[in-house]
């Protein structure tokens, strides 16, 4: 079985990416750690383009084993993660499918991403917990996900590296989970799993974090992550204007905030985010 050997027994692969991003247009990333090697990009473009960070892990976790490679991109709020697994996924496709890397039967190995928010709690379940209007206030909260099922999910992917996997995704219009379109199928043999809580060191979610087999920490400043989620959460629609933002923000996502800094497990890797 020729299985990602090509891709993990290289040096770091240079590739120019830009990506618009308006959310945080200004960011640039640097590594802190010799185990994921990066290159900063500059764009020539002034409007929306930002300094890309292009993620290359070198790690030898496959040699002959369909099992996949499950790796944790955790952080908090506004630090960047869903920004940071797109070029990631996608330059580690781009390299798979030069490598030549496949299984068995000739289909070709591929990176595929999930994000931990296809697990929030739907509306209607808030409404029904103890205090709903606090579960509507805090959600993003670790209460206010459904934990077990993405425990489930987790352990699917682990024992079956050969079957198809459904996910959840989250649907921002409705602002709600639903099921995702195509399922995880036997060729997405690394999986990048974005989320708040995705190395969370506490009770019921570190069995889920312990599941990675890498944990990659994107590190930012409170204060700059803070502004972040406050233009995010306005430009979104979840609030209706700039005081109510902070407020919420302030009572809610940087509480947040500090508990995935306080209650982590180890990161093997980390990438610190910075305006510039």
């Amino acid at each position: 079985m020729k299985l990602l050997q090509p891709i993990l027994g290289k040096g770091p692969l240079s590739l120019d990416v830009a990506v618009v991003d308006q959310d945080i247009a200004s960011s640039r990333w640097t590594s802190s750690c010799d185990h994921w090697r990066i290159r900063s990009l500059n764009s020539s473009d002034s409007d929306c383009r930002i300094r890309r960070a292009i993620i290359y892990s070198k790690t030898e976790h496959f040699r002959d084993s369909p099992r996949r490679l499950l790796v944790a991109v955790a952080g908090p709020p506004g630090c960047g993660k869903s920004t940071v697994v797109g070029p990631l996924c996608a330059m580690l496709n781009l390299e798979l499918e030069t490598s030549g890397a496949s299984l068995e039967d000739g289909r070709r190995v591929r990176c595929a991403t999930v994000s931990l928010d296809g697990w929030h709690y739907p509306r209607v379940t808030l409404d029904k917990m103890p205090d709903p209007t606090l579960a509507h206030w805090r959600r993003g909260a670790p209460f206010t996900y459904d934990r077990l099922s993405y425990l489930d999910f987790l352990k699917g992917l682990r024992s079956s590296g050969g079957s198809k996997i459904a996910y959840k995704t989250f649907n921002h219009a409705t602002k709600d989970p639903e099921p995702g379109l195509v399922p995880i199928d036997e060729t997405a043999l690394i999986i990048l799993i974005e989320g708040l809580y995705t190395a969370f060191d506490r009770p019921g979610w570190r069995e889920c974090a312990e599941m990675m087999d890498r944990r990659v920490w994107i590190e930012v400043d409170p204060a700059v992550s803070r502004e972040r989620v406050i233009r995010r959460n306005l430009a979104a629609g979840v609030s209706i204007d700039l005081l109510s933002a902070i407020d919420r923000v302030d009572a809610s996502d940087m509480l947040n905030d500090q508990e995935v800094r306080n209650h982590r497990l180890a990161p093997t890797d980390v990438i610190v985010s910075v305006e510039i």
